[in-house]
């Protein structure tokens, strides 16, 4: 079809050349090397907007010929990390190039080779570097226009910056007063040092990331980092999750997933074991796995202190104290556990009043999200999410049903951007009195100054510990995403 639509087509078409890198892929794919070869040839002169993904499917086609003929000389694998490296710099050319032609599948799929063989050749630092990467240039990828106000010449500081140690001031201060940089500009550097710095000492971060079948993971403390592959992982995981959707949709037993969980997390245990906090970041395809849930005796959620992290470059920034006050934003939309939520509320004790703004403090979404793939863009209540969220600290969403094809991850990454210290998803499976309880306790908890992790964890205890919400159907989706580690106690 594409060689028909191509045959049809003048050569200034603009479609012309999405249709011949099209044939290109197709032709890597069917192991037609000479031909891709001689198109990727043809097409040197190619727009900016369309170089990335040439060198892209360059890299694809150097790897394609190592794998079929079995032989990976250093020099070979090094002009497949050469391509991959000259297709990024091309993608960061400018914000706008994703946006303009969009193809972060093949961007991924490049990364995770990176990902792999960095791992490979032991520099689990570049590694984690370019998991890095990915997060931000799938946050770029979702929301096009969240770069557009940064200046070019901030974002070319930061992309130029290479060495860690005397680069990391500089690092901090452009994140700080540009934090769209998270999602505009390819960072230089990731100073995971100053991240370790900020890991509590009672806490460990475990960064798992999907990589093939595999799952490519890292235990972070404040001493050390140690790498892990789980082989065929990310298939264990898959069903894993399977398997608890269908146990909760019917409030059967999660024992034998939960015993299964721990022995796929088993290369973490000795590192968790001790610690009261266990923190975890994770991509989107892992997302869905319920971690809190892990236990052979008894769950991680029971014995630990369970929160997911956005990013480590998220948590490397400058946010506002969480203060104790509730902007209620927006009117319970119909359904009974929003209007217990609003009881809760002011049964808590908690300072609060009904906004249609959020500017400081906690904000308790009522209002509806949506994303709209087309344009790229959040709403609440039908306004722009700018306009609605001018501030806060905290926010609490009452289901993470709306988001849709947005990972709660991945809006939590968001969110930091517009100043968002920490998040509160509740997508348990069960809406009901539970969340009533949930937030009365935690809000209660944030008034008397609790750390937000701690409030967290006492609120879903609370549930948790009720006869009638002992089920993980009425607790076990709720999570506390933070985009700070550094768990400073509420500011009065």
């Amino acid at each position: 079809s594409a060689r028909a639509g191509r045959a049809l087509l003048e050569a200034v078409h603009p479609l012309v050349i999405p249709l011949e890198l099209l044939l290109l892929e197709n032709e890597i794919s069917l192991g037609r090397f000479d031909e891709a070869s001689a198109r990727e040839t043809s097409l040197g002169g190619i727009p900016a907007g369309y170089r990335y993904v040439r060198e892209l499917l360059g890299a694809r086609l150097e790897l394609a010929r190592i794998l079929k003929k079995g032989d990976a000389s250093e020099e070979k694998w090094l002009r497949v990390e050469s391509r991959v490296l000259a297709g990024l710099r091309a993608l960061d050319a400018s914000a706008d190039v994703l946006s303009a032609f969009d193809r972060i599948d093949l961007v991924e799929q490049s990364l995770d080779f990176m990902i792999s063989y960095r791992m490979s050749r032991r520099d689990y630092l570049s590694a984690l570097a370019y998991a890095e990467t990915k997060k931000q240039l799938r946050l770029r990828s979702r929301f096009p226009g969240l770069s557009s106000g940064i200046q070019g010449e901030a974002a070319e500081e930061f992309k130029g910056i290479r060495d860690r140690i005397t680069g990391r001031d500089r690092f901090l201060r452009l994140l700080n007063a540009s934090p769209a940089l998270q999602a505009g500009a390819i960072a230089g550097i990731l100073p995971v040092e100053i991240f370790q710095r900020g890991i509590p000492d009672t806490a460990i971060v475990i960064y798992l990331v999907k990589n093939g079948k595999d799952i490519l993971g890292w235990t972070i403390a404040r001493q050390f980092i140690e790498p892990v592959r789980i082989k065929d992982g990310y298939d264990r995981a898959l069903l894993l999750a399977e398997r608890y959707r269908e146990a909760i949709g019917v409030f059967g037993s999660v024992a034998t997933v939960s015993r299964d969980l721990a022995a796929l997390l088993k290369p973490f245990e000795n590192y968790y074991r001790g610690k009261e906090s266990v923190i975890f970041i994770v991509d989107n395809e892992l997302e869905q796995v319920p971690f809190e849930i892990t236990g052979e005796k008894r769950l991680l959620d029971e014995s630990h202190r369970v929160a997911y992290c956005t990013s480590i470059i998220s948590a490397l920034r400058d946010y506002d104290a969480i203060r104790p006050r509730v902007s209620l934003v927006g009117k319970p939309r119909g359904s009974l556990y929003h209007e217990i939520e609003r009881v809760a509320i002011h049964q808590s004790g908690i300072a609060w009043g009904a906004e249609t703004a959020l500017r400081s403090g906690v904000g308790h979404l009522m209002v509806e999200l949506a994303y709209n793939p087309l344009t790229g863009a959040l709403s609440l209540g039908g306004n722009a999410y700018g306009d609605i969220v001018k501030g806060g600290s905290l926010l609490y969403l009452p289901s993470g049903d709306a988001l849709g094809v947005v990972g709660h991850s991945e809006f939590a990454l968001y969110a930091s951007v517009h100043g968002a210290r920490a998040l509160v998803i509740n997508d348990a499976a069960v809406h009901d009195v539970n969340n009533a309880v949930f937030v009365d306790i935690f809000y209660r908890e944030l008034a008397a100054g609790t750390q937000v992790i701690a409030a967290f964890e006492r609120a879903k205890q609370g549930v948790r510990s009720r006869r009638q919400f002992s089920h993980p159907a009425y607790w076990a989706g709720m999570r506390l995403y933070l985009n700070a580690l550094d768990d400073r106690r509420i500011r009065p």
